[in-house]
């Protein structure tokens, strides 16, 4: 006898997003886009998870990486799927490889770079998912720093994103992961 399953809706907590609804199934491609250097392709949208998180894979070319920048409402969780890269984040710096699982909380400045000659790739988890919106403004826009950075800069306040500047110099790692 095939027994279905129920879902039942979860209270949501004062002063958090409703839970998102439980998913199933294999994860189809999503939406892709191009910003800052990146490929991302949407895994898992904001949307499905009422915005709880988004899942997205980043690809980054040889040298390539995120100014450093601060957002106070999002933590982020990087796994390294392929390459070598460095993460900065507040006074630390880990290099990682494939298997590296890196957290970035909110209210901590942080950056990485790849430092391989080939794209790196990475599962990222953004939570709250809000930002998710940000890369796919920028990557309507076609947006190129630094030609670009009084854009960038208009957009990044609208998600809450102070951009601090380049990474600190590239010291070696104080942690390997």
């Amino acid at each position: 006898m095939h027994q279905q399953s129920e879902t039942h809706a979860r209270a949501p907590q004062a002063g958090l997003p409703p839970a998102p609804p439980e998913i199933a199934g294999s994860a189809a491609p999503g939406r892709r886009f191009r910003a800052f250097g990146q490929t991302g392709e949407v895994k898992l949208d904001r949307e499905a998870t009422n915005g709880a998180f988004a899942v997205i894979e980043m690809t980054d070319a040889p040298g390539s990486g995120p100014p450093r920048h601060v957002h106070g409402a999002e933590d982020e969780i990087f796994y390294v799927l392929e390459g070598r890269l460095r993460f900065w984040r507040g006074s630390e710096t880990f290099v990682g490889g494939p298997g590296a699982v890196i957290h970035m909380p909110r209210n901590v400045p942080h950056a990485y770079r790849n430092l391989g000659e080939t794209e790196s790739r990475m599962l990222v988890v953004i939570t709250p998912g809000r930002l998710q919106g940000f890369f796919e403004e920028a990557a309507a826009l076609d947006v190129v720093m630094p030609r670009d950075a009084a854009v960038v800069s208009e957009i990044a306040g609208r998600y809450g994103i102070e951009v601090l500047g380049p990474p600190p110099g590239d010291e070696e790692s104080t942690v390997s992961a």
